[in-house]
This record gives C-alpha cells, sequence and structure tokens, in this order.
C-alpha cells in the first residue's frame, strides 16, 4: 500500500528554511490504527507530520464558504494537542488540490484534538492565516521562577543571563508550555543552548522542584519557549520578539518554527509591547533554519491569528 505524501516548509518562502512537515491526506474510511501513524512519523522524523482525513464533497460543500476536514499531528515520538506549522503546511496542500478544496472556496475548518481550527486563504497574497486559541499567561510563583531562570542559565552556560519573565497557562493546550523571556540585548539568534538541559531543573531537598511538578502535573512533555523583544524595536508597525523553542521530550531538541508557541505568547506579547488588540507583531523563530510569522491577537474571539508562507519541498509516496 503506497500514500503519497508532500513535505511542506513552513512559515518561509525560502528553500531550506521553516519548518518542515510531512501532510499525509488519509481516505476518509481508512483503517490505520495510531500505531502506524506513529510509525510513519517516526519514518520521516521530522517535528511534526499531519494526517488530514479528507472528507468527500457533498451538494453541501458545493454551495458552502468552507469546507472541513479532519486533522492530527504526531512527533517521532507521540501525538501533540497543537501544532501550527503542520496546519499551515495541511492547508496548503489542500488549498493546491481543486479535488479537495474547490478554488472558490477559502477557509478549512478542521477537527483537531485542540477543536475546531480554522485556516483561510489571504486575497492578494501569498500567505495562509490560521486562527488559533490564545494562551493566557500567568507569571509563574517566585520558585517556579529561580528553577526555570537556573535551568536556562546551566543550558546556556551564562551564569548573569538576565531572566525578565518567567509565565505558564494552565490552561489546555498550552498547559506542557513555559515562557522565559530574556534581556533584548542577547543575540537570540545566536545563542547556545543545550536542549537536553531545558529537561529538569534542580530538585529541591525532600522532592520535586516547583518546574518539575507543573510540568508532571500537565503532560510530562516540557516545551520550552524563549523569547526576548527585537533590537531596536518600537510600539509601531513592526514591533516584535524573537523566538526559540525546544521540546526535547518530544523528540525535538529544538524547533525550527512553532506557530502554536506564538499563540501561546501572543497575548503576553501584546501586553508586554504595549500593541493593541488587532495590531501585527513580526514574530522571528531565530533557529537554524529560521521562519517569519505575523501574529496578530484577537480579543473579542480570543484567539490569535498567524500568517504565514509556505512552500513545497518534496512530493513522494511512502509504502506500508
Amino acid at each position: 500500500m503506497a500514500l503519497p505524501f508532500t513535505v511542506v516548509d513552513a512559515f518561509t518562502n525560502k528553500a531550506f528554511c521553516g519548518n518542515p512537515a510531512a501532510v499525509i491526506v488519509l481516505p476518509s474510511d481508512h483503517r490505520y490504527p495510531d500505531s502506524i501513524l506513529q510509525s510513519i512519523a517516526l519514518e520521516f522524523n521530522l517535528s511534526e507530520t499531519a494526517f488530514v482525513t479528507a472528507k468527500p464533497y457533498s451538494k453541501a460543500n458545493l454551495t458552502s464558504d468552507y469546507v472541513s476536514f479532519g486533522l492530527r499531528w504526531f512527533t517521532p515520538t507521540d501525538e501533540v494537542k497543537l501544532c501550527g506549522h503542520a496546519t499551515l503546511g495541511s492547508a496548503l496542500v489542500l488549498y493546491a488540490d481543486p479535488g479537495l478544496v474547490s478554488d472558490h472556496i477559502n477557509e478549512i475548518r478542521f477537527s483537531t484534538l485542540s477543536g475546531t481550527l480554522v485556516t483561510r486563504r489571504i486575497a492578494g497574497s501569498s500567505k495562509i492565516e490560521l486562527e488559533f486559541p490564545v494562551g493566557n499567561i500567568v507569571p509563574a510563583d517566585e520558585e517556579t521562577m529561580l528553577d526555570a531562570s537556573a535551568m536556562i542559565r546551566k543550558a546556556t552556560g551564562i551564569q548573569d543571563l538576565v531572566v525578565h519573565f518567567v509565565g505558564i497557562c494552565d490552561a489546555a493546550p498550552y498547559n506542557a508550555y513555559l515562557l522565559i523571556e530574556i534581556d533584548p540585548s542577547i543575540h537570540l539568534s545566536s545563542l547556545k543552548v543545550d536542549p537536553g538541559l531545558l529537561v529538569r531543573t534542580r530538585t529541591q531537598e525532600g522532592g520535586t522542584s516547583r518546574l518539575d511538578a507543573h510540568v508532571q502535573g500537565s503532560t510530562t512533555r516540557p516545551i520550552t519557549v524563549i523569547s526576548n523583544q527585537k533590537e531596536g524595536s518600537t510600539n509601531d508597525a513592526g514591533m516584535g520578539f524573537n523566538v526559540r523553542v525546544f521540546a526535547s521530550l518530544l523528540g525535538i531538541p529544538e524547533d525550527p518554527v512553532t506557530g502554536s508557541a506564538s499563540s501561546f505568547a501572543a497575548k503576553y506579547w501584546a501586553a508586554r509591547a504595549n500593541v493593541g488588540p488587532g495590531r501585527v507583531m513580526e514574530v522571528s523563530q531565530v533557529s537554524h533554519r529560521g521562519g517569519e510569522l505575523e501574529v496578530i491577537w484577537e480579543e473579542p474571539s480570543g484567539t490569535v491569528k498567524l500568517r504565514g508562507n509556505g512552500r513545497v519541498a518534496s512530493r513522494g509516496e511512502i509504502y506500508l
């Protein structure tokens, strides 16, 4: 049995940049067990492999202004509840196939573990817009702040690294995420980080540290988001942030570009930069591959809009 796949580099329009995701459109009546899907994801060994469940057109689909699909995301080791770049990649693959999404339809609604997620074509632009739930970040307690600060200093080898803020979110799908904001004078792109040291922090006498307890009480899959404000940025258009994301226990030492991390942090970033809802923030994920996102916090709907480009890197078939 052969399954066609497309690898899409998301949040970039340059070759060998952005975040690659494998996208496989499964037949609506497929019977592949989760173990097979997980094995396929491990075979690709990308940060995410997306499985789209096709839903054939009905008469209602032909007159509707949107179409619906199922969508799941797998890292090499686990299924995850939310993924931005593989959602953008899936939308790009579907929009490019008139047999799956008619030319007159500009909106796809994906049924996922995080509810219904919407993607849209942007008129007059090559970018695709994703609408995701926003993260409500709150300051970590003092002990967690100390643990996270010690963790990032150990991982970077900079003992006097200035940590401005440590934040968490106790609501799904972001309850495994940890935001660490460091001094903007640090060149985040050139900062050497040991991802293996971002998994645990010190253990306090007589038990587990507060940071470990927070992570283990969530999903035991910590995702560390390190960000800082772009040097020289202002509150005018072009205000933005740099970000790097690490998730070693998910088989992703460093993620190239992470839409879900920007959704998690968008509301905090907007407040941090005094940028009102509806304003565009330019976010650069300064990993080795690199990628660019436009991030917009939509206060009335409690969502985040992520906009970015994507490009097909390869196509082929995987044989079962």
